[in-house]
Parts: C-alpha cells; sequence; structure tokens
C-alpha cells in the first residue's frame, strides 16, 4: 500500500479561532459537529482535508498524517530509524480512524493513520483553496531524506543546488518537500491560491503576520507565507506555478 500524506492538522490554543480564521481565509468547509469536537476540514478537489485542534499545551503545532498499512510496524521502524514514539496506537472509536505518531529526529511530530479493512476515501466535499503540499524541514538534508525514504519507501529526489528533496505523492495523497539545514526543524502545509497578493492582505487584516512576500523560487514555483493568530508557519502557492 502507498504511504500517501491524506491528513494535516494545524493547532492552536483556541480551536474555534482557527475555524473561524481558515474558514473565512480559504473558504474551506469545517464541521466540529463530531463525539470529539473535532473541527474537520473536508477534503477539496486536488487537495487532501484535516483538522484544526485545540492543542493540550495551547502551543502552535502543524503536522501531517501518512496512511499505512500496518500501524504498530510502521511506528516500530520510525524508533528503529531513530526517531521516538509520541503518541501510542489509539485504536480506532466513535468512526475515528486508528492513529498514532512519531518524533522524527529532528522532533517533528508526524502521524499514522491505518484506515479500517475495506475502507475507501470519502470523495471530495470540501470548498475552498486546496492544500497541496506538505513540508518537512531537519537540520540534515541527507538525514532528513534517507529517514523518510527509508521509512515510507518514499521516492525523494534532491538534484538541486539546494539539496530540496521533493516527493511526488502517492495516490489519494499529496507530495511534499523533504528537506535540512535551513532553519529550525518544522512542519508546513500549504495551498494554492489563485492571487498571493490579495490573501496575504486577508490574512493579515485577518489576525496573521506576513512571514514571506511572494517570491518565485528558482526552477519552482511562487510561494508566500504566513503566521497565524496562533503562531503556526503556513504557506501558499500561486495557481499555474510549479510545486514539485
Amino acid at each position: 500500500m502507498a504511504h500517501a500524506v491524506v491528513h494535516f492538522e494545524i493547532g492552536g490554543p483556541d480551536a474555534a479561532a482557527l475555524t473561524k480564521f481558515y474558514g473565512e481565509l480559504f473558504g474551506w468547509k469545517i464541521d466540529a459537529n463530531n463525539p470529539m469536537n473535532y473541527p474537520i476540514v473536508f477534503g477539496m478537489e486536488g487537495g487532501i482535508g484535516g483538522g484544526l485542534p485545540q492543542t493540550q499545551d495551547g502551543k502552535p503545532s502543524v503536522t501531517v498524517y501518512v496512511s499505512v498499512d500496518d500501524i504498530h510496524a510502521a511506528l516500530n521502524k520510525a524508533v528503529e530509524l531513530g526517531g521516538s514514539k509520541a503518541l501510542d496506537v489509539m485504536d480506532a472509536r466513535d468512526g475515528a480512524p486508528t492513529l498514532a505518531g512519531f518524533l522524527d529526529p529532528d522532533g517533528n511530530f508526524i502521524g499514522l493513520i491505518e484506515p479500517a479493512p475495506g475502507e475507501q476515501p470519502p470523495p471530495p466535499g470540501g470548498t475552498g483553496d486546496p492544500v497541496t503540499w506538505f513540508e518537512i524541514a531537519g537540520t540534515d538534508s541527507k538525514r532528513t531524506r534517507e529517514y523518510y525514504s527509508k521509512l515510507f519507501g518514499w521516492t525523494i529526489h534532491a538534484d538541486n543546488p539546494m539539496e530540496y528533496g521533493e516527493y511526488h505523492g502517492d495516490e489519494g495523497g499529496i507530495g511534499g518537500g523533504i528537506f535540512g539545514g535551513m532553519g529550525d526543524p518544522r512542519v508546513t502545509v500549504y495551498t494554492t491560491v489563485g492571487d498571493l497578493g490579495d490573501k496575504l492582505k486577508k490574512a493579515n487584516a485577518l489576525g496573521a503576520t506576513t512571514q514571506m512576500e511572494p517570491m518565485a523560487v528558482p526552477g519552482g514555483p511562487t510561494i508566500a507565507m504566513f503566521s497565524d493568530p496562533a503562531g503556526n508557519t503556513f504557506g501558499m502557492i500561486l495557481a499555474g506555478t510549479t510545486s514539485g
């Protein structure tokens, strides 16, 4: 089974505030009417869905979840390769999937999802700008690429001057960048939008702070970044430019 990135989470001290911010900014369809009061972002055409939870420690948090066919084996392998267990296997309940999570060698939290036997991903029912790309940054580019390549079998191409590793995704998920040496370890997700300038202005009006003005990456996409009201770094890609 392909190890696809199928879900994202953007957390902070106030889930309702995050729901309002991202719903207004990107037009996402979000619903927290479930037993866990977990704000669910419905998957969009061309992108993946996610969640906007309240974090237990009140700190900002961004992560992605990878689909696996044996969650216990994947969690054990993540530890054997140099990571550590962060969330033990949580068996499915109340219609939720089986979950687990680990910290990679740089301390990035990555989630694991094991679908139920025969479970099919829901059809896209969301609205707004799709989440189309993720990044996992470590302190050492080669080590970070090798870790995820060995863990999930991802083919990661880094034949460029910046050694920016590109994983082009598996069926049902999105692609992303696996790299290091460009700052603190972090996980980031990106939407694809039609006008970076307008989205940055709107984000700032809603309480965000610009981190990066629109910039054309040499040989890559045109991107911009902001810090949301909870302090999470979030990226945007200009539609029609290359994202890997």
